[in-house]
């Protein structure tokens, strides 16, 4: 019935003790309320909407005409999404305000590479000219 290498204590209820733990969760905040009962109302979902629209306009816009508010309307949208993300929360389409937030920052790091790329090109030139 048993194993070669099963080993049976002596007196196995004193010893349950070592191998059995009490039920504590440990790790993370425990949340004050629990998002699967709360339902967005049709405010916070117009609401919703309307910020992650324009978090993807705003990011397009930074890019040709107003390039030169990228970094006030980048500080800006930080708190923007912040916002998302609470109510996205509630919200059954989770992933879709998530997936909304992710391309805002696919569109947001192509000036920052064109800034970067600027950068070096102007070092090579200060190298090579002696400027």
């Amino acid at each position: 019935m048993f194993l070669k290498d099963t080993v049976i204590p002596d007196n196995p209820a004193k010893t349950d003790e070592e191998y059995v733990t009490p039920n504590i969760i440990t790790g993370g905040n425990p949340e004050p309320y629990d998002s699967g009962n709360i339902v967005l109302s049709a405010r916070d979902k117009a609401k919703l909407d309307h910020l992650a629209n324009y978090l993807i306009t705003s990011a397009i816009l930074t890019i040709f005409p107003f390039y030169f508010l990228y970094l006030p309307l980048l500080l800006i949208n930080l708190a923007i999404i912040n916002k998302i993300k609470r109510l996205a929360k509630f919200s059954p389409h989770e992933s879709y305000y998530l997936n909304k937030i992710k391309k805002y920052w696919r569109i947001m790091c192509w000036p920052l590479y064109i800034i970067g790329v600027a950068f070096i090109i102007l070092l090579l030139l200060l190298a090579v000219y002696g400027l």
